[in-house]
């Protein structure tokens, strides 16, 4: 089988392209991988046909709403007219309940001096209020995160899958914006590179491999891996919350050409791709980033006393 994201050769049973780390689809099917800008207008998943059809009612509908707004007046009318037991016509006025009508007729004023109210008094209805607040579940801090399975998994340290893994350092961090904190390590064994794992059912399991990671604050991710043919190869995603990924902008740096060349597009990988000027691949990093902002991340050497600090 050939990598979607570059078209590197792989074998059957590889979870991770060996050429730029990209995650192979038959790995996860119900979260395939696609190379499109992404798009998020609300309804933007509709053809023009089901929009239009959406914006169009059926002509009874309008005469149904119609005949029950008249019958909703007719009925207010009556109610407001209707004769009383007496047989006199009069304008009936809602029942005012208890509450208001406390509010709308003053107590006679009383003749003897009134005390002067303690300055630390509570009302009662304040006190009563006050305390349905901090009853109330919606007061209650949401449950901390567990990350049992993550301490687990780190102190294991080693690790293998396609290559043999060590962790070396950690961080954790929202990477898919899900709300659900997920875990980078940074480790090595044939070379240093990056993983992210995400917690499913309780279980680790990574997602994402490179040999460079990088966010920016507008949710904007970059991605990068030393091919075998040459190249470096930069992708700029967006990353779903299924961990699906959006190609935004792609370019490669042909780093064994004198001088380096580079070339763009979504299969800048292919060395016979024409090569563009940097000035293009500059331009296409500031589309895709505009002015975002990296976000720092901290990481955490991978040690007994690292994975204190950070887990208790």
């Amino acid at each position: 089988m050939f990598c979607p994201g570059c078209g590197q050769k792989l074998e059957d049973n590889m979870s991770f392209c060996t050429n730029c780390g990209m995650r192979i689809p038959q790995a996860r099917p119900d979260a395939p991988l696609t190379n499109r800008v992404p798009d998020w207008q609300g309804d933007a998943a509709f053809s023009p046909a089901e929009k239009e059809r959406k914006k169009k009612l059926p002509a009874w509908t309008a005469a149904v709403f119609a005949a029950a707004a008249v019958l909703l007046i007719f009925a207010v009318i009556w109610i407001l007219v209707k004769p009383s037991s007496g047989g006199n016509t009069h304008e009936v006025l809602p029942e005012a309940s208890a509450e208001s009508t406390a509010l709308q007729v003053p107590a006679a004023e009383s003749t003897e001096p009134q005390a002067p109210a303690a300055e630390n008094e509570v009302p009662q209805d304040a006190g009563e209020e006050s305390a349905a607040q901090e009853a109330s579940p919606e007061s209650t801090a949401p449950a901390a995160e567990d990350f049992s399975a993550y301490e687990a998994f780190l102190a294991q340290v080693s690790h293998s899958d396609e290559w043999i893994y060590d962790i070396e350092k950690f961080a954790l961090y929202d990477v898919n914006r899900d709300g659900v904190t997920d875990l980078i390590t940074l480790g090595g064994g044939r070379m240093d590179y990056f993983k992210v794992h995400t917690m499913r059912d309780g279980i680790v399991e990574t997602v994402i491999v490179t040999s460079m990671l990088q966010f920016y604050d507008n949710g904007v991710s970059l991605l990068s891996f030393t091919g075998g043919n040459g190249n470096r190869l930069y992708s700029y995603f967006m990353i779903r919350w299924d961990f699906s990924m959006d190609l935004i902008f792609r370019y490669a740096e042909w780093y064994m050409d004198d001088p380096i060349t580079y070339a763009v597009g979504e299969e800048a990988y292919d060395e016979t791709q024409p090569r563009v000027p940097y000035a293009e691949v500059e331009q296409g990093i500031s589309s895709a980033v505009g002015g975002a902002n990296v976000i720092e991340i901290t990481y955490i050497d991978n040690t007994e006393s690292g994975r204190a600090a950070v887990f208790g």
